[in-house]
């Protein structure tokens, strides 16, 4: 196996933010099951779609600012200590020759 060592010099705040977002929306789906097979008695569809919503703007919302306020304090830690060092392996792939992706090939592109 081919290894690589690769520095996280920055993560951007919109991405971070993104990602926090799509994992509170998760969460708030898996609360939203949860509090429907819990003790919590809910009688009326309406109260559950006011439920679902709910859980799903307070997760999507604090997801978000978790992610976002995640990213500011990495980037201040790295003005400290340089950042963060992964070591990345990449496996043989018989369809491109065994060469493996480029680095930059795997950084997401949106900022």
């Amino acid at each position: 196996m081919n290894t690589e060592t690769v520095t996280i010099r920055r993560i951007g705040p919109t991405s971070a933010l993104k990602f926090g977002a799509v994992v509170g929306l998760v969460v708030g789906v898996l609360y939203f099951v949860l509090a429907l097979f819990s003790v919590i008695e809910i009688r009326g569809t309406v109260e559950r779609l006011v439920m679902l919503v709910m859980f799903l703007f307070i997760g999507v919302l604090a997801g978000g600012l978790s992610g976002l306020v995640g990213a500011w304090v990495y980037n201040i830690a790295l003005n400290l200590t340089g950042g963060l060092q992964l070591e990345v392996s990449f496996g043989r792939d018989e369809k491109d020759g065994g060469v493996p992706p480029a680095i930059g090939s795997m950084m997401s592109h949106d900022e």
